[in-house]
């Protein structure tokens, strides 16, 4: 449980902190999409820690007990497909994400949820 704790606090203040900087400098995440797709060294670079991270998620923390924890799961398995795609089809995943970016108020929407979400994992992780 102490992992749980650990990782918790880690992914939620990280989700939260990144969720915020996007809702309050939007511009910045969409230069750096923007740069990201068209420097291949920056997208493998991405992809293998990714994958890295996703996997050490995993292998430490595969819990789906349907409580907070199960969300670290969840992100750990995100991380690792995420990664997979930026090492197999990266131009599909940054066609995905730009396309995605178009749409300001769903993309203002999904940073509120990062948010909320990340604050709760946060808050569980606390020892709440």
């Amino acid at each position: 449980m102490e992992l749980s704790y650990f990782l918790g606090q880690l992914l939620g203040l990280s989700l939260a902190l990144f969720a915020l900087a996007g809702l309050v400098r939007p511009s910045l995440i969409m230069t750096a999409v923007r740069n990201f797709q068209t420097e291949s060294f920056a997208m493998l670079t991405g992809g293998f820690v990714a994958v890295v991270c996703g996997l050490a998620i995993i292998l430490s923390h595969n819990i789906w007990d349907g409580t907070w924890r199960t969300w670290i799961a969840f992100f750990g398995w995100s991380a690792l497909i995420k990664g997979c795609l930026y090492l197999i089809a990266p131009q599909s995943l940054m066609n995905t994400s730009t396309s995605f970016l178009r749409h300001e108020n769903w993309f203002r929407a999904y940073l509120v949820f990062a948010l909320i979400l990340g604050l709760y994992i946060a808050y569980k992780g606390f020892g709440h």
